[in-house]
């Protein structure tokens, strides 16, 4: 299997982007790797005023997550009592977090009254053997 991500910030004083502030560098702002054998992912609703636990499904040894929700929650990693709490900078764009770590559980926790958070995740790992 073979993981991609490509993380390419910039930074900037105006909408233009003639006054950039800081670029990164396109040639290292990429990361391939096939060091993996397992992923999973799917789409989620947590109800109002809820938490629900994702699955992780037949991955043992889970190395990155990468998640989108809809609206404002609390994310939490291997059952820590500090949560993340994803907000979308923009109305109509969702939250993301994006980590590579060892991960035993997620945990994504609605704290509104009126409206669920959609969530879109996919985890990946069990490393192949040297």
């Amino acid at each position: 299997m073979r993981v991609v991500h490509r993380v390419y910030a910039q930074l900037s004083r105006d909408v233009a982007q003639k006054q950039q502030l800081w670029l990164a560098d396109p040639a290292l702002s990429e990361v391939v790797t096939d060091q993996f054998q397992r992923c999973v992912g799917g789409l989620d609703e947590v109800a109002v005023v809820s938490t629900q636990v994702l699955s992780l499904g037949d991955v043992q040894d889970v190395r990155g997550l990468y998640l989108e929700a809809d609206r404002t929650c609390r994310v939490r990693l291997n059952g820590s009592a500090d949560p993340l709490v994803l907000q979308p900078a923009e109305a109509g764009k969702p939250a993301k977090l994006f980590v590579e770590a060892t991960i035993t559980q997620v945990t994504v926790e609605n704290l509104s009254a009126v409206n669920p958070v959609q969530v879109a995740y996919v985890v990946w790992g069990d490393p192949l053997s040297v």
